[in-house]
């Protein structure tokens, strides 16, 4: 790839945030149509979120010059937006809205917050173990689990390879303590 130019990069960084939002537009209105019974409605709308989920990936992929970005940059960015979210503009959003009086709404914004917040400290403990080499081996023992198949190992490894259905160590999640 070439290096990108200012405005081609300004025009690239609002086609990603663009297919962003849009994507969870269509992922939201899938579930309302599938709610309301209308299959064909709601698989529509599917593939119109994955398509412009993977048009977001090439723009993000064309922002990083060819290269899908490190997972330790993507959390960062996560870090960075959860905090955002949580400490910024949901507090400030639960105010306006409990200064109308709408202490209903103040309240789901603020617990929005609150989830916010805690998927921020799980992202922040992914983050530090992706730094420290120990997402699948760990200092201590831990439960591995098998997202494919569920098998359950008990080791401070996850498994190269699932006994059962022969699936790759990126397969393991670690099962909360």
């Amino acid at each position: 790839m070439h290096h990108l130019g200012e405005r081609t990069r300004q025009a690239l960084r609002a086609s990603w945030e663009e297919a962003l939002v849009l994507a969870g537009k269509y992922a939201l209105w899938a579930r309302l149509a599938g709610e309301a019974g209308l299959a064909p409605v709601q698989e529509e709308f599917r593939a119109c979120a994955r398509q412009t989920l993977t048009h977001a990936e090439v723009w993000l992929r064309c922002l990083a010059e060819g290269k899908a970005p490190a997972a330790a940059d993507a959390l960062e960015q996560a870090l960075r937006a959860e905090r955002a979210l949580w400490s910024d503009a949901l507090r400030a959003r639960a105010r306006a809205a409990r200064g109308e009086g709408h202490a209903d709404i103040a309240n789901l914004l603020e617990r929005a917050g609150e989830v916010s917040c805690a998927r921020e400290e799980r992202l922040r403990a992914l983050y530090d173990e992706v730094r420290a080499g120990e997402v699948y081996d760990r200092r201590e023992q831990a439960v591995w689990v098998c997202s494919h198949c569920g098998w359950a190992h008990l080791s401070a490894r996850a498994p190269e390879v699932c006994p059962l259905c022969g699936h790759g160590r990126d397969g393991f999640l670690r099962a909360p303590q």
